[in-house]
């Protein structure tokens, strides 16, 4: 039987999974996403929830994968304790299974060397899809808008060329915009938004996420809003209405759909000319010191969010499925971290599905 490999991508919103059998080419057999908001379930489910998740992927594994940005989580009052205690979990998920855990080198280290340097394996998860990229596209910049977060990625030579390690570091370099496409609040995108003409303020309440307007602009589909709704009722594209008209003290009552879609589409060129300014720093940083003209794209806002910034910058952007018979609306950094745990034990080959 030849060697199969679980990746685990343990977030703060989600667990992520990916399992990958080792040969001639490494081969994904499985992907998984688990719905698992760690500060409203607790952390003392961690554990059962990696169970749930090795149970719902259904392939046995002979080694595992490990990367993190849950430790940020404030179920957590330090991100040591946070590592230490999702390496411990997955220790004890498959126990007598070596365990790699990925750091911001893009290297894979022990359990016992991640609890040592933790600040090395907090929050490294972009390392898996920066490798991805530098393998797939040797000079690039990749973008990965998530559901919460956006990583931006420059690579040179196939390698990683970040300026920030850790989550400050990458946050002062632009490299870490904290904008997502299904949960960032609205206030945080905007002070104001225009309302029947007028400039008008936003309630600095969580009435309504990036995920609403995304929605009511058929960005993404209902199945595609998979994190729970700022309410906690329906992700119809009706409550999305509801839930934005909220956001400056209103309902459907008093605002038009016609209103509504003007303040979806204002708050969404807010969101991507964030995203672009990011790109714009990262890139002429990088071209200076070569001449990049490619973007990795990916996330659930690849399409919405992070192509359109490449677009204005001169980048031509590629999804993954561009590049490699892997389909699109995969747990990307999961898949990406099996894929280099399999290079690594078993010969660099190519991944097919």
């Amino acid at each position: 039987m030849r060697l199969r490999i679980l990746a685990l991508d343990v977030g703060g919103v989600n667990i992520k999974a990916a399992a990958v059998r080792v040969g001639e080419a490494h081969t994904l057999l499985a992907a998984y996403t688990h719905y698992f908001p760690i500060w409203k379930c607790g952390k003392e489910r961690l554990a059962e929830a990696l169970s749930q998740v090795n149970k719902a992927v259904g392939v046995g594994c002979d080694a595992v994968a490990l990367t993190m940005t849950a430790e940020l989580s404030d179920v957590y009052q330090t991100k040591r304790e946070g590592v230490e205690h999702i390496v411990r979990c997955v220790l004890d998920t498959y126990l007598g299974k070596p365990i790699y855990v990925l750091n911001n080198q893009a290297n894979l280290v022990s359990a016992d060397e991640a609890v040592r340097s933790h600040i090395e394996v907090a929050g490294a998860n972009w390392a898996a899809t920066g490798w991805i990229a530098g393998r797939l596209l040797k000079n690039c910049i990749m973008v990965d808008v998530g559901s919460t977060t956006t990583d931006i990625i420059p690579v040179l030579g196939g390698c990683v060329a970040a300026e920030g390690r850790t989550d400050l570091e990458r946050l002062q370099s632009g490299e870490l915009v904290y904008t997502g496409a299904l949960r960032t609040n609205l206030a945080a995108l905007a002070k104001k938004v225009p309302v029947n003409g007028r400039p008008t303020p936003l309630s600095a309440e969580y009435f309504a996420s990036t995920g609403d307007i995304h929605l009511i602009l058929k960005h993404i589909r209902e199945e595609e809003f998979t994190v729970e709704a700022a309410d906690g009722r329906g992700k119809s594209v009706d409550e999305a209405y509801a839930r934005l008209a909220r956001v400056v003290c209103a309902d459907v009552e008093m605002l038009s759909r016609v209103e509504l879609v003007k303040m979806a589409r204002y708050l969404y060129r807010v969101q991507l000319k964030q995203i672009t300014e990011a790109l714009k720093k990262v890139a002429s940083r990088v071209r200076r010191r070569c001449d990049v003209s490619s973007c990795l794209t990916l996330g659930v806002g690849r399409r919405f969010l992070a192509a359109p910034a490449a677009v204005k910058l001169g980048l031509k952007p590629y999804e993954l499925n561009d590049l490699t018979p892997l389909k699109p609306n995969l747990p990307e950094t999961a898949v990406a971290l099996a894929w280099l745990l399999a290079c690594k034990l078993g010969g660099d080959r190519t991944l097919c599905m």
